[in-house]
């Protein structure tokens, strides 16, 4: 493994921030905190009930949500990327509820499949290729039928949201364990390996909870910068989904508790 020193370590730019989410939602609920991380973040923020609650939940308790999902063969359910234009003419629509739907059954393995999946629109067939598997289109009078985001009333969001406010809570802990072990390093500093995956995990974590595409976040002064911010999460994303292989990522950790 290529060592990560001290200035590598991407999470510490975004714990003042989570830090400071976290303060102002600590006694909001469930869906006080989603509206909150809405309308601070934009719609780029993903939550992780793929990987935490799993598809049969989601099949369950938001059918309309599940039909984002192609299973591989070995029987994993890999989301459409939301962002990809093949995706908006797939749905032939874009933005609002749909796309958050994607991103509510989004893991945090399964975003990083849909970054690498070959996916691409087929004119003649009228489906939407994605990688060895096709989807056919929806219809725009099944889109209309069923709205992916329904009303609260309609959710036990106590119940729902469990998993995914102890994975969230997880993720500030380790927020936390980090930045009091590395007060022992010195800039520059090699980090021993255990306290890289754990950073470069944590960092992965907290800027797609936190600042999915860099909209909305407030700490980007220009498209340049915005567009920066948003491929090193990519990359940070993905070399921590490498390093998943060695250790468990948050959410496994936390589900086998």
């Amino acid at each position: 493994m290529t060592p990560l020193t001290f200035k590598h370590a991407t999470a510490i730019g975004s714990m003042e921030r989570a830090l400071e989410y976290r303060d102002r939602v600590a006694d909001k609920s469930y869906f006080e905190r989603v509206r909150f991380a809405n309308k601070v973040l934009g719609g780029d923020w993903i939550f992780r009930l793929a990987d935490v609650v799993g598809i049969d939940e989601i099949e369950a308790k938001r059918p309309t949500w599940s039909r984002f999902y192609v299973e591989n063969e070995y029987g994993t359910n890999l989301p459409i990327d939301p962002r990809a234009p093949e995706t908006e003419e797939y749905l032939g629509m874009k933005g609002g509820a749909q796309e958050l739907g994607f991103y509510c059954g989004m893991g945090f393995d399964g975003y990083a499949d849909a970054l690498s999946t070959a996916r691409k629109v087929d004119s003649d067939s009228v489906d939407l290729q994605y990688g060895d598997y096709h989807l056919q289109y929806l219809s725009e009078e099944t889109l209309h039928e069923e709205n992916v985001f329904e009303d609260d009333e309609t959710i036990e969001p106590e119940a729902y949201y469990r998993i995914y406010g102890e994975t969230l809570n997880q993720l500030f802990e380790n927020f936390e364990e980090i930045t009091e072990r590395i007060q022992g390093y010195d800039d520059g500093e090699h980090i021993d390996e255990e306290l890289q995956r754990r950073i470069v995990n944590t960092a992965a974590g907290s800027k797609i909870y936190l600042c999915g595409a860099h909209r909305g976040c407030g700490s980007h002064h220009s498209v340049k910068e915005a567009t920066a911010s948003r491929l090193d999460s990519i990359i940070t994303f993905l070399y921590a989904r490498s390093l998943a292989r060695v250790e468990q990522p948050l959410s496994e950790h936390k589900r086998r508790r």
